[in-house]
């Protein structure tokens, strides 16, 4: 399975979302039928998932929509037949500048206790570290969340590529991304560094 997805409603995706100062919000989810310019201006909060579910359904204009969190998004991902990278390639295939898109993922890590048995909190699992999703293009990740000192929606490159990874789907080609992406990912680490 593959999906060709069209580089300027990625762009238009990712930059409403980048330029949105919308914070991490676990849970935080954002219609697909709502058009950049109202994602850029609204507000409330984005999670990982609602990030990556947003912008492939706009990139895909419509053909690839994963509902739920990073694991629902992994399961579907597999089930559907899209290709998983060999655990070996992980770090090389996120530093490939080969206008292919990729989503990589993190399991969630349930809290243990001392004698192995999960933690619970009353029928709860108590998560030691939750799951995550992330887009990476060309050596450069997308993602909502905390890290690297910033809330909410952001694209990091080469040298803050994930390393925490247990999953990683190749999604397909973006043609034409490399005249794309200048326009907004410059201009946004160029604010992020202003401001940061």
């Amino acid at each position: 399975m593959q999906t060709t997805f069209d580089a300027s409603r990625l762009a238009d995706a990712l930059s409403a979302l980048l330029w949105s100062n919308r914070p991490y919000l676990l849970g935080g989810k954002l219609g697909i039928n709502v058009p950049p310019d109202q994602a850029r201006s609204g507000s409330g909060g984005i999670d990982c998932s609602g990030f990556t579910r947003y912008v492939l359904h706009h990139a895909s204009n419509g053909q690839l929509s994963l509902s739920g969190g990073s694991a629902s998004q992994s399961a579907a991902l597999e089930q559907m037949g899209y290709p998983s990278v060999p655990e070996a390639d992980f770090a090389a295939t996120q530093r490939l500048c080969d206008n292919t898109l990729r989503i990589g993922f993190r399991n969630t890590e349930w809290a243990r206790n001392p004698d192995g048995t999960l933690q619970r909190n009353g029928r709860r699992l108590v998560a030691e570290a939750i799951g995550h999703v992330w887009l990476v293009l060309n050596a450069t990740t997308y993602e909502s969340s905390t890290r690297l000192g910033r809330n909410g929606p952001m694209a990091s490159g080469a040298t803050n590529l994930r390393t925490d990874t247990d999953a990683i789907f190749t999604l397909g080609p973006v043609p034409n991304w490399q005249q794309r992406s200048y326009d907004i990912l410059f201009a946004h680490d160029a604010a992020m560094t202003d401001v940061g």
